[in-house]
């Protein structure tokens, strides 16, 4: 993509779903009186008292899954993109990143964007050395 005398845009975002109106979201209620198969292992679960067992000694408890998001954010993939204006619209490409440091970022933008292109970015820490280190 570019060349010289042209410009390429590069940004980076996180992809994450957002719950609309708190569809879809568990209330506290639901998260504390919720119950999972007993006894597996622990991972990722909460366990609370039981609120039907009138007796302390007893050891029924009621397990809960500790990532059915209530008051937690959903996670989703952070995405590299590199867009060029043309005629037609926009020719872009989007990059799926685990990171978005100098070592993950700067590979691509080699590959992907020819020397001497002008790069418009938002100067993140990552890519802000592209001007003395490229084109």
């Amino acid at each position: 993509m570019g060349g010289i005398g042209e410009v390429v845009q590069i940004d980076e975002s996180l992809f994450r779903g957002k719950r609309k109106y708190n569809r879809g979201r568990q209330l506290l209620d639901n998260r504390r009186n919720a119950t999972t198969a007993s006894n597996n292992n622990n991972n990722g679960l909460v366990q609370y008292p039981s609120a039907t067992s009138s007796d302390d000694s007893d050891s029924s408890t009621v397990q809960t899954n500790n990532n059915r998001n209530y008051g937690a954010r959903v996670d989703g993939p952070w995405i590299f993109g590199i867009a060029q204006p043309t005629a037609e619209g926009y020719e872009a490409r989007f990059f799926h990143v685990q990171r978005r440091d100098a070592a993950t970022l700067l590979p691509i933008i080699w590959k992907n964007v020819y020397p001497g292109t002008t790069i418009w970015s938002d100067e993140w820490k990552a890519y802000c050395r592209l001007q003395t280190t490229y084109g």
